[in-house]
């Protein structure tokens, strides 16, 4: 299971890295601008929703075995979710276990890698993970801002990544993006899920519900 996501996290960095060093935002500039509202996506089994702003569309290049995708190609903003089963995990897989395996995954498969720790938050009503990420892929710096989120049905990998360049014009809507993550239908009762966990917080910010 562990190969899987680290063969997952590889193919989400160097495909990063492809989409801006190629320039494709160019090429997809006509319609991208075209929606004037924001937009729920969602999964193709009806379980989970992301919401995009204007701007913003569902991209299916992305990644593969994500289960929801987005982009803003003119502004190299982009966002993937992808989900895994807690049927597929052992009863002592946490929140924590499951963001050091995927944070580490990535830091392997990025050059000159660097991540500040992670701290907790909350998406929708479920606990999570949220940390940044720099590192460089086929010699184009690219900076995520990963949150990781655990629910009734498992644990979910929001991705979102952008150019260094872009990062302060970009970060609240990433996060706003990240936030608005949802598990919807069955099994999207709060029952049983824990709190978040207590996690080293920057500047002294403590988790906060978006």
């Amino acid at each position: 299971m562990q190969s899987v996501l680290l063969r997952k996290l590889a193919a989400v960095a160097l495909f990063a890295a492809i989409l801006m060093a190629c320039n494709l935002a160019q090429q997809v500039k006509k319609g991208i601008e075209a929606a004037a509202k924001p937009t729920v996506l969602t999964s193709a089994d009806g379980k989970y929703q992301l919401t995009i702003p204007a701007g913003w569309r569902a991209d299916s290049q992305l990644h593969d075995d994500a289960g929801l995708k987005a982009s803003n190609r003119i502004k190299e903003a982009y966002v993937v979710v992808i989900s895994e089963s807690r049927e597929d995990f052992t009863d002592d897989m946490t929140l924590e276990s499951f963001t050091k395996i995927t944070r580490d995954a990535m830091l392997k498969n990025l050059g000159s890698p660097d991540s500040a720790a992670p701290t907790p938050t909350v998406i929708g009503d479920y606990p999570a993970l949220r940390y940044e990420l720099q590192g460089v892929v086929s010699n184009v710096k690219v900076i995520y801002i990963n949150t990781t989120v655990e629910t009734p049905s498992g644990f979910h990998q929001i991705l979102a990544w952008t150019l260094p360049s872009r990062l302060n014009q970009q970060r609240n809507v990433l996060q706003e993006v990240t936030g608005s993550f949802r598990e919807i239908g069955a099994g999207a009762s709060r029952k049983g899920t824990p709190s978040p966990p207590s996690m080293p917080a920057r500047n002294g910010a403590k988790g906060k519900k978006e």
